[in-house]
């Protein structure tokens, strides 16, 4: 997120939203464990996938309007073409109302209660030990 900014790329998002799709498996992982620590946290991940998921829904679905518009545009005929293009604009309108948005959901899941859950689980992470030879079985 913090490479996201107002000129981003709609490929971007798209890896903010995996990202967000790995850490709350991460987290949902670790719920049985840490049921007090975590619920917070994926339901505020879960928050941010949904708003990017309706980004991404809005991006593919004006790619795929442009794509009908270019190779149909003869069968469908003018009304249905500026049609399409009414409906791509409400897409991109609700894009722009999404980008919007991002960042404060963002700002929800990488707050306070991300640093207590993190410090929770520095504290109880193993101490490294160095690397030794081969085991023998």
């Amino acid at each position: 997120m913090k490479r996201i900014g107002d000129e981003t790329g709609d490929a971007a998002y798209h890896r903010v939203r995996i990202a967000a799709k790995r850490f709350r498996y991460a987290l949902e992982f670790l719920s049985d464990v840490y049921p007090g620590e975590t619920k917070p946290l994926i339901r505020r991940t879960a928050a941010l996938q949904d708003l990017l998921g309706a980004y991404q829904d809005g991006h593919v679905a004006i790619v795929r309007l442009r794509e009908l518009a270019a190779q149909r545009a003869d069968d469908l005929g003018p009304a249905a073409v500026f049609a399409m293009g009414e409906i791509a604009e409400r897409y991109r309108v609700a894009m722009v109302d999404l980008r919007g948005r991002v960042r404060p959901a963002y700002a929800r899941l990488n707050g306070k209660q991300w640093r207590r859950t993190r410090t929770v689980l520095e504290a109880e992470r193993p101490p490294a030990t160095p690397a030794s030879g081969p085991v023998d079985v």
